[in-house]
């Protein structure tokens, strides 16, 4: 298969003509068919555009339009469809009158607990790597998650180190750590590309929940990427709907509770390039995604 991931990115304009949208999209995949190996039997557009709301507005709970045929929403999507993004134009004061009383709560709450944010980058986020790791890994046994193995978030790490020493403009990636009379209680792993920061991956373990740590841990990249320049911070992901029921909804609760707006992206669209091995390949898919919503459900 051929996966463009966040692409192409289209003008706002063309964006909300669902039908000028197809047309491109179906004209840019057969175009790229002869370029690609006759073994590829599809084509996934994972695309950025889509519609967007002030969290808790009834403008924050319309979705785009689907796409035309032969376009065919994919059964899984490899990149979160929907996320908030905060804008980090305002202060500080602004910022927190933006979020949930409760998260500037529990951001009060730890900050006067005596909870301490660590901030490792380079060689210093790879010493701490093993020990966030592992509360990563009690964090994907309670929600269900499934996870890479410890190399694969060091690769991603020291890439971004090589990319820096050898002067190209790459990512900056920060490891946070939560600590607390030295017992390390969460942690998150930050990306910031231009003018974003994106929160990637969180780990928290049970010890001293009480003592609310993410928040004051995400309020620290917040205010470290806005030091640094970011326009905003995306937390990356979040249930589709304000949905009680859904296995995920305290994510949901979390992430809306630091204020700014919902995006729901278009997501990706399949182009089958030999519908016979795509549609078989699509039903592996849908069967994939049901036994993830089974496992979360368990966990």
């Amino acid at each position: 298969m051929a996966y463009i991931p966040y692409g192409p990115s289209l003008p706002d304009e063309l964006d909300a003509d669902v039908a000028a949208v197809s047309n491109l999209l179906t004209a840019i995949a057969r175009a790229l068919k002869s370029h690609l190996p006759k073994s590829c039997f599809m084509i996934r557009f994972d695309l950025t555009g889509g519609t967007r709301g002030t969290v808790g507005s009834p403008e924050s709970a319309i979705r785009p339009q689907p796409l035309d045929s032969p376009l065919r929403p994919a059964p899984y999507r490899v990149q979160p469809q929907d996320t908030v993004i905060l804008n980090l134009e305002p202060d500080e004061n602004a910022l927190l009158a933006g979020m949930h009383k409760k998260t500037r709560y529990n951001i009060r709450l730890a900050t006067k607990k005596g909870v301490e944010i660590h901030r490792h980058t380079g060689d210093a986020a790879l010493q701490i790597l093993p020990q966030w790791y592992e509360l990563y890994r009690e964090t994907g046994h309670r929600d269900g998650i499934s996870l890479h193995s410890e190399s694969y978030y060091r690769r991603l790490i020291e890439n971004v180190r090589a990319a820096g020493e050898a002067g190209a403009e790459s990512p900056a990636i920060s490891l946070y750590t939560a600590k607390h009379e030295g017992d390390t209680l969460a942690g998150i792993i930050v990306v910031r590309s231009g003018g974003r920061s994106v929160y990637m991956y969180g780990a928290s373990g049970a010890l001293k929940r009480e003592l609310m740590p993410n928040q004051l841990l995400q309020w620290a990249a917040i205010r470290d990427a806005r030091n640094e320049g970011a326009l905003e911070y995306d937390f990356f992901g979040i249930p589709p709907a304000d949905d009680p029921s859904h296995p995920m909804h305290g994510l949901w609760r979390f992430k809306t509770g630091f204020g700014g707006e919902i995006l729901h992206y278009r997501g990706a669209w399949d182009y089958a390039c030999k519908p016979a091995v795509y549609n078989l390949y699509r039903w592996a898919e849908k069967l994939r995604g049901r036994l993830a919503a089974l496992r979360k459900k368990s966990a």
